[in-house]
């Protein structure tokens, strides 16, 4: 049985068959086309073929890659955006509030009368010392009581001063943070000088309350008569143990700021009775609690 011819060999003979014609165009023509069956037949077109889809795929892929890639770069500068819009909305409606509340500021300050300030610059801070009673304030800025008064309960509805109350001790008055802010605004300004500093530094609360009750007096039938005080009186003001306060007496007795005295005294039940001395005056009168 006779073996079928492969198209290879068919070509090569249809290329024999016409060598010896004067055609070399055609022959040409027909050599290429049998390499090409040749490289059919073998293999070769079939494999560059797959080695170019392979190729083709592999680009592709890596373009499916970077295209996801580019997507979640989009999403995370999108969401960085938006983050950045909500801190910027932020950032301007805390400036918008700033620029409101220093609005409302400079309208307190122009609406103010000096009296009115000078009180709000004398009072203390929340940390700056004792809170001053309307007795305490008049005197300090020369001014009658019951003007005095009505300053203070201006400055109370404009949110500027805060009162404290105590049993059998006259109302107390400080600035709130708003009166600080006002304070300070001026001082920044160039309006009003910062607080010089005190010869001697705020005593601790007991001792400065002690130095208070020592300038005021006892109290005796409600009437403030001797400038001295005793210890159960103090410990009874400041909240502490009877112990705790004559620790802090004996405190002041070593700064020489109070003193109960060279010998032993006879309290008839009332406790130990304490003095001002000159250093506590003075402690007490460059603060205006004189």
């Amino acid at each position: 049985m006779a073996v079928p011819k492969s198209l290879t060999s068919r070509m090569q003979e249809l290329v024999n068959s016409i060598q010896e014609l004067d055609r070399p165009a055609i022959k040409a023509r027909l050599s290429r086309y049998a390499r090409l069956v040749k490289a059919m037949e073998d293999g070769t077109t079939a494999r560059k073929a797959k080695a170019k889809i392979a190729r083709l795929e592999t680009a592709l892929a890596t373009s499916d890659a970077n295209c996801e890639q580019a997507n979640a770069a989009l999403e995370q500068s999108s969401a960085e955006i938006a983050n950045l819009k909500s801190e910027l909305q932020t950032v301007q409606a805390e400036i918008a509030k700033y620029q409101q509340e220093r609005a409302k500021q400079k309208e307190r300050e122009r609406e103010m009368p000096d009296i009115q300030f000078k009180i709000l610059s004398l009072l203390p801070s929340r940390h700056s010392g004792k809170p001053m009673s309307v007795e305490e304030i008049a005197p300090a800025i020369s001014s009658p009581i019951d003007q005095t008064e009505v300053h203070i309960n201006k400055l109370k509805s404009a949110g500027l001063v805060v009162s404290q109350l105590h049993n059998f001790i006259p109302t107390t008055w400080r600035r709130s943070n708003a009166g600080n802010e006002l304070v300070y605004a001026r001082r920044l300004a160039g309006d009003e000088e910062a607080p010089k500093p005190y010869k001697y530094a705020d005593l601790p609360k007991i001792q400065h309350t002690a130095l208070v009750m020592m300038a005021r007096g006892s109290e005796e039938g409600a009437i403030f008569e001797h400038q001295n005080a005793y210890e159960e009186e103090i410990a009874k003001e400041v909240g502490a143990s009877l112990r705790l306060t004559q620790r802090n007496l004996r405190e002041l007795r070593k700064l020489e700021m109070a003193t109960d005295g060279d010998e032993p005294q006879q309290t008839y039940g009332a406790g130990t009775e304490w003095w001002l001395l000159d250093k506590g005056e003075e402690y007490l009168a460059e603060r205006g609690l004189l």
